[in-house]
């Protein structure tokens, strides 16, 4: 499971937002606002059990960094947004947007494709990966806000311990694929 914490470096912080100035400035054109800055950390060691996919991440431009002992880590960018309540993530896959509702439920949109699909019993709807940013969040609005009025309230609140917990259960659900 990796470890989250937010950036405080900031040499780091300019990397991050170096990187993605074209995705937060895309998102504040959809009504975002600056979160934090999130540093994911996979378990000692991985640096080398996952070398095969540092060139990958490289490629997507990732911003990457190195922990003792040996932990690969990446860098990126959270941003929020009040209507709908919602964070979104920037990766160097693309964008991530999470909304969470009272009953437990989550709702994930990508702007990229994923091959992951949820269990038939699972609380997490994950919506098809749409061709642009905008559409992705059209759709993930308008899915949030028809689930807010059929399902369950959406969860007014957006901090980062939020994400935190968001990402873990995702994360938590994808172990049970492997």
């Amino acid at each position: 499971m990796a470890e989250y914490s937010q950036i405080i470096d900031n040499i780091l912080q300019s990397r991050v937002r170096n990187r993605y100035q074209s995705e937060i400035a895309s998102l504040q054109d959809l009504g975002f606002r600056h979160l934090a800055y999130c540093l994911e950390v996979l378990s000692p060691y991985s640096a080398i059990l996952q070398f095969p996919l540092i060139p990958l991440a490289l490629l997507k431009k990732e911003v990457l960094h190195f922990l003792r002992p040996f932990r690969l880590a990446s860098a990126n960018v959270l941003l929020s947004n009040e209507n709908p309540p919602s964070i979104a993530l920037c990766m160097g896959m693309g964008i991530k947007f999470y909304s969470a509702f009272s009953d437990g439920t989550l709702l994930i949109s990508y702007n990229f494709k994923r091959r992951a699909m949820p269990r038939k019993d699972s609380k997490i709807i994950r919506l098809p990966s749409s061709s642009t940013l905008e559409k992705t969040w059209t759709e993930h609005k308008g899915r949030a806000l028809r689930m807010a009025l059929e399902v369950s309230p959406i969860s007014e609140s957006m901090s980062f311990d939020d994400y935190v917990r968001m990402s873990t259960r995702e994360e938590e659900e994808l172990l049970q694929y492997v």
